[in-house]
């Protein structure tokens, strides 16, 4: 897998409070990778990857700006942020879950 996801990752590692990972493992589909879900202050929450380590690689993250919501008339408590947390990893899960590669 490329160096540059895992040095992304590394890098958010001295700023988050913990990192979950995930491994996403579909071997009939042939599909690998890694959820990584960064708790803390920081842009990122999820980042994660998918390939079939030869001819596909998907990367993608989610970014929430919490003090745009709170501009907004979102309340910015620690419950609030875990709820829309739970909604983004769900939403994720099932993404993941429902990914193929083209023939």
């Amino acid at each position: 897998f490329p160096v540059t996801i895992g040095s992304n990752v590394e890098s958010h590692k001295f700023k988050s409070e913990s990192i979950d990972k995930k491994p996403i493992l579909k071997k009939e589909n042939r599909i690998f990778g890694m959820l990584y879900e960064f708790e803390g202050d920081m842009a990122t929450s999820f980042q994660f990857y998918a390939t079939d380590s030869v001819g596909h690689f998907l990367w993608g993250q989610v970014l929430i700006d919490f003090q745009a919501l709170q501009k907004e008339g979102m309340p910015s408590d620690g419950d609030t942020k875990s709820r829309i947390r739970a909604y983004l990893r769900k939403d994720l899960e099932v993404f993941i879950d429902r990914l193929n590669w083209r023939k």
